[in-house]
């Protein structure tokens, strides 16, 4: 990805309705993917599908992962896939230079979150993990 992307890559995340929060392995994990000694994340947009106090939550979880890491690394949480097509184009092209094609991004994260919301809980985090190598 550095070689093809030298400024950075930006990436989409669903949290699906009900997802359990993350363990303290799996934050420590996604610290060390926010952090830009370890990463050449430039944006990440996180979708989290879902309201009330497990949404809040899992915004909460997720403000906390990235305060934890280093770097300057743009993080959006989003409730809806509108809100990320009306921010990571212009975040994205701002710290890359490379414009996003907004048609193709917002049919893709469709599918994804189609995907997701059918598939059984160990499909949508094979989405996830697949969606974000």
């Amino acid at each position: 990805m550095v070689k093809n992307y030298p400024k950075g890559h930006s990436n989409v995340s669903f949290v699906f309705d009900g997802t359990p929060a993350p363990t303290p392995d799996a934050q420590a994990a996604l610290t060390r993917a926010f952090d830009e000694r370890n990463s050449d994340l430039s944006c990440t947009a996180i979708v989290v599908e879902g309201t009330g106090f497990w949404a809040s939550s899992m915004h909460s979880t997720m403000t906390g992962v990235r305060l934890a890491a280093s770097g300057s690394m743009r993080l959006r949480l989003c409730s809806t896939i509108e809100e990320v097509v009306e921010w990571l184009p212009v975040a994205h092209l701002k710290r890359t230079g490379v414009e996003l094609n907004l048609e193709c991004m917002k049919r893709v994260l469709e599918a994804a979150s189609d995907l997701g919301a059918t598939g059984t809980q160990a499909e949508r985090s094979a989405v996830s993990a697949h969606a974000n190598p």
